[in-house]
């Protein structure tokens, strides 16, 4: 009989409320002894351990029991090099039995042998899975991950009647281009109950025109939006973003990060802060354009004007290092914090290319200090002078 190493032992000792997590030098026949053993589990975690193969995987879903009536799976496939589209489509199959199924969370981060052929077999799962509240898709540098096999997921996505909150993760997706926001975009509009949506696209640098809108979804509530390093994205990009944010008149929670995104002109965010202007309901916003080089002060005073009405937010967070903004512009963005008297948490960067004369960021730091729920400790404001 094989013996279980150590390393297995302790990792099932401490995971034994229903979540199992393989080391990285777990080998196959370990992986395959403890599918045998933990069968019912809902949380398996193969972070890293590159034994994982299609053959493994096939294994852990003919495994007797496994998955049976489960509501909620969360699998992390992290790291694993020897996973192919044919184990993806075995799983897909294992999950598809599943219609019960009210959370799923599957990562395959780092698993470069998965292309469009595997996102077109979880695509045609998923679309049976009506109950699915959470989804959570994590696809981070699978490079061979193309437009097509975007379209083919979120055909099966749009199925979701009842979905609340979803996560799809396509960062550093080379060859992806604008062609699967556009159908993204479509298959949004059957989303009437989702609340939740993260979106990343960061180092994604063939896109282009975005061609994104959140047309249909009167419910969401919190958006975070990844375009960190779309190198291409140009203002036309950005406008029918900005565009349909205006009609998310829900919304409670925003985060935008165009970081690196060098194309974009002051042009192309002036329609930002307009649709500020209508969230009322705005409870916590982070906007981040370090390295925004375009940036004109006018912008700022824009964007001061639009807090003015955003009185409902707790958590600010504010990224313009590396953006050119005059000592002026600071001065005229100070007042709009004065009457956002329910902050209790600040985040400002204003460093590297900003060079503002002594006193600017004080006074700034100064009328923070004076918000009556907003502590010391929660207040981060770099300048630089």
């Amino acid at each position: 009989m094989h013996r279980v190493n150590d390393s297995i032992h302790s990792t099932i000792a401490k995971h034994n409320n229903g979540k199992i997590k393989f080391q990285m030098e777990t080998d196959g026949e370990a992986i395959n002894r403890q599918i045998k053993k933990n069968e019912r589990s809902q949380v398996w975690t193969f972070d890293g351990c590159g034994k994982v193969s299609d053959e493994i995987l096939t294994r852990l879903l003919h495994s007797g029991q496994f998955f049976k009536g489960q509501t909620a799976i969360s699998l992390n496939f992290t790291g694993s090099n020897n996973l192919t589209d044919t184990g993806l489509k075995t799983l897909s199959k294992g999950l598809k039995r599943l219609t019960a199924l009210r959370a799923l969370h599957l990562d395959f981060t780092n698993c470069p042998k998965i292309t469009s052929q595997g996102l077109l077999s979880l695509g045609a799962c998923i679309r049976g899975l009506t109950l699915l509240k959470r989804v959570n898709l994590n696809f981070t540098r699978c490079k061979e991950v193309t437009d097509e096999g975007v379209r083919r997921l979120t055909k099966g996505l749009k199925r979701l009647q009842f979905i609340e909150s979803l996560s799809l993760s396509l960062r550093e997706c080379y060859k992806l281009e604008e062609e699967c926001l556009e159908n993204l975009s479509k298959d949004f509009r059957g989303m009437k109950c989702l609340k939740r949506l993260v979106l990343n696209f960061q180092g994604c640098q063939e896109m282009k025109n975005l061609g994104l809108t959140f047309q249909g979804l009167s419910s969401l509530q919190s958006l975070n939006l990844n375009l960190t390093y779309c190198l291409k994205i140009k203002n036309q990009g950005l406008e029918s973003v900005v565009k349909s944010l205006r009609k998310l008149s829900s919304l409670q929670d925003l985060r935008l990060n165009f970081k690196g995104c060098e194309l974009l002109t002051h042009e192309g965010v002036e329609g930002l802060w307009k649709s500020l202007e209508g969230f009322e309901y705005l409870t916590k916003m982070s906007l981040n354009f370090t390295e925004y080089k375009l940036f004109r002060d006018s912008g700022i005073i824009r964007m001061g004007s639009a807090l003015k009405n955003c009185l409902l937010l707790e958590s600010l967070s504010l990224n313009f290092s590396g953006c050119n903004i005059s000592n002026d512009a600071l001065k005229k963005l100070t007042p709009a914090f004065k009457g956002l008297e329910k902050l209790t948490s600040v985040n400002l960067d204003f460093t590297e290319y900003n060079h503002f004369r002594q006193g600017v960021g004080e006074e700034m730091k100064k009328i923070l200090a004076e918000l009556p729920l907003l502590r010391p400790e929660n207040v981060s404001a770099l300048f630089k002078y």
